[in-house]
């Protein structure tokens, strides 16, 4: 690279293909003192379209990265969007259960189901009982029965 600041011209000795001979001597009959100006013309022009092929084949690369991030992105979008209504309805769900579950700790004291836990039993193993145990999420009438004894206390309140 030039680093003079004064701008004047370099003497430099270059080769050229045989085929540019006539060519050359052409340009230079024709243009006289030109033919320094035509050749510098042609290596900037080189110059600078070398780095616009890099410069263009790195905004296509940077292009196409946007697009898989985009697509990544709209991806992940998607599976949250999937998550987050598969947890509304469990949270909904879940939100029914224990309605269900104080309906049936009420219906327990009220019936005194821990003073005569075979009554419990009877209407546990029943139709209803079978029913009302899977709306509050009951694997077992031991379980629920567990449950109606540990958390007897919120009726008391």
């Amino acid at each position: 690279m030039n680093n003079r600041r004064d701008n004047k011209p370099i003497v430099q000795s270059i080769s050229f293909a045989a085929d540019l001979t006539e060519f050359i001597e052409n340009y230079k009959e024709t243009n006289p003192r030109g033919l320094s100006k035509f050749i510098s013309d042609c290596v900037r022009e080189k110059l600078r379209g070398g780095q616009i092929d890099i410069i263009e084949r790195r905004i296509a690369e940077i292009e196409c990265e946007i697009f898989e991030g985009e697509t990544r992105l709209t991806a992940l979008r998607r599976e949250k969007a999937e998550l987050e209504s598969r947890l509304r309805e469990y949270n909904r769900n879940q939100n029914k259960a224990t309605e269900h579950r104080l309906s049936l700790l009420e219906r327990a004291v009220r019936q005194k189901w821990l003073d005569d836990p075979e009554r419990y039993r009877a209407w546990a193993t029943g139709p209803a009982g079978i029913d009302t145990l899977a709306d509050c999420n009951f694997r077992s009438p031991d379980e629920a029965l567990a449950w109606i004894r540990a958390n007897t206390h919120l009726m008391e309140m």
